[in-house]
């Protein structure tokens, strides 16, 4: 067999074993000393661990190959900490971190290009896109799944009032926050959370600071 008498494989992934070619040779692969069915040809693929031989024979006579023997490498655990769409606040920063296992290495990307080649289980990003990381022990490296991050705009927080009112005892005066679909609303007095002060406008009857 044309290989050394040890092959790795990581694990789900395959190698080919070649045996030497000659004119009117036939050939009988072996696994762990029992034949393989159909494995007649030059060459045999194989995914498995175990012990490799091949039989030639030629017009009667043969001879049988020394062993090669096939090692399967676990791959390591490639996996983001994070749910299949997350969000990034506009200038905010999202952090991406994957399972670490001490002696890997890392490396990122975003839209299938190389993104980060920082080396280490987390980064931050900031823009939309679509990120995932592979993670390699120096023998087999495994890609993480995908993570689709979208930025999104931060919303209008502004009133649309003067900054300061005054009314009487007794009156209220209704504030008016962006009325806009899909925002949600939550009013404070004095930096203090108004419990059920929850739609775009507020009647305020006390004095102090409002802000939502």
């Amino acid at each position: 067999i044309l290989a050394d008498s040890i092959v790795t494989i990581c694990e789900g992934d395959s190698a080919q074993l070649n045996a030497t070619i000659g004119n009117a040779f036939k050939y009988q692969w072996i696994k762990n000393g029992q034949e393989i069915n159909n494995a007649n040809s030059t060459s045999i693929t194989i995914a498995d661990s175990g012990a490799y031989q091949v039989r030639i024979n030629r017009i009667g006579c043969e001879s049988i190959s020394s062993t090669v023997k096939v090692k399967i490498l676990p791959k390591p655990i490639a996996h983001i900490q994070s749910p299949s769409i997350a969000v990034v606040c506009e200038g905010s920063l999202l952090n991406l971190s994957a399972d670490s296992v001490v002696g890997q290495n890392f490396s990122w990307y975003k839209n299938d290009t190389l993104f980060s080649l920082a080396n280490a289980a987390s980064i931050s990003v900031a823009d939309s896109g679509y990120y995932f990381g592979v993670v390699s022990d120096n023998s087999c490296f495994k890609k993480s799944q995908q993570i689709k991050v979208e930025e999104h705009v931060l919303p209008l927080a502004e009133l649309s009032q003067d900054s300061s009112y005054s009314f009487c005892s007794g009156n209220f005066q209704l504030l008016h926050a962006p009325s806009v679909n899909g925002y949600s609303y939550q009013w404070m007095l004095n930096d203090s959370l108004l419990v059920g002060a929850n739609d775009s406008t507020f009647a305020a009857y006390a004095e102090g600071e409002y802000s939502f």
